[in-house]
């Protein structure tokens, strides 16, 4: 399940690109093994590991913040890029 950013990544390692990247790296493992017909999602399949990597990152670290940076750049942008 290793991942390793984009070789031109030179930023923090928490910026938002990045985790976003993560998340995309997961579902993109997840999109592999049900293409290869690895449906199992109980006990210790690698899907079931997969899927229950992405739940806990999604639920115990980007939602505690990422609400807060769209609020903050939806409010401070001077331009409606960010605001959909």
């Amino acid at each position: 399940m290793g991942f390793v950013p984009a070789a031109e990544f030179n930023d923090f390692a928490d910026h938002i690109a990045l985790e976003i990247e993560f998340m995309g790296h997961l579902y993109g493992l997840i999109a592999k093994e049900l293409a290869n017909n690895n449906r199992q999602l109980d006990g210790d399949s690698l899907l079931t590991r997969i899927n229950s990597t992405r739940e806990n990152f999604a639920r115990n670290h980007l939602s505690k913040w990422l609400p807060t940076l769209y609020e903050r750049v939806s409010k401070n942008s001077s331009t409606d890029f960010y605001t959909a």
